[in-house]
């Protein structure tokens, strides 16, 4: 009788021990599962930063070439009204250059 008793306890105790792996296993698999969720979320939010960014970039070389060519618009029509600016004329070109320079800069 007594025998039974402990084989029953000696099955229980394998059982309980095959259960503990077996959920040991299943949140190995939950773990790898998140881990992929969580390298596919960042990569997408890589991709998206880097789309913003190359966005970013390709807008400001837009506006630095406008302003490039506003300012060589206005610097051939100056040359072309006076060989010899006038000090007001000087101090104008001046303040555009550096405006320019500030926008481009973002000074």
């Amino acid at each position: 009788m007594q025998s039974e008793g402990v084989e029953q306890a000696i099955n229980r105790v394998l059982r309980a021990e095959t259960e503990a792996r077996g959920a040991v296993e299943e949140c190995k698999r939950e773990a790898h599962r998140l881990m992929d969720e969580g390298r596919a979320q960042a990569h997408r939010i890589l991709e998206r930063a880097d789309l913003r960014i190359s966005a970013m970039h390709s807008a400001y070389n837009l506006a630095a070439s406008r302003k490039i060519a506003q300012f060589e618009a206005e610097a051939r029509a100056l040359a072309e009204t006076s060989a010899i600016p006038e000090p007001a004329r000087l101090q104008r070109i001046a303040a555009a250059a550096k405006r320019l320079a500030g926008e481009l800069t973002g000074a």
